[in-house]
């Protein structure tokens, strides 16, 4: 194993489950957690990891980032969906 880190942002404290990504240092390595699962207190599955893809903070639409957007001065809330940016909901 060549690093581990908590994928939860605001931290574990308080939950049930939470997520771990691990970066093993060979490919057959992570093959063999992937297949076989790891021990860590208790047995665990291990998946791959799958990064979600980019959001856009303009549009909200995934795929792409805002600097990219091709709906520049129609912006959308992310909170409420509303023709504005989120700053002024």
């Amino acid at each position: 194993i060549d690093s581990i880190k908590w994928l939860a942002k605001g931290g574990i404290e308080g939950k049930q489950h939470a997520s771990l990504l691990v970066n093993f240092t060979s490919v057959e390595a992570a093959d063999r957690a992937i297949f076989h699962g790891m021990y860590a207190d208790r047995h665990c599955v291990v998946h791959k990891y799958v990064p979600p893809p980019p959001q856009c903070y303009n549009c909200q639409k995934f795929g792409h980032f805002s600097a990219s957007c091709r709906e520049k001065g129609k912006p959308v809330c992310g909170r409420c969906a509303g023709p504005h940016e989120l700053k002024n909901c």
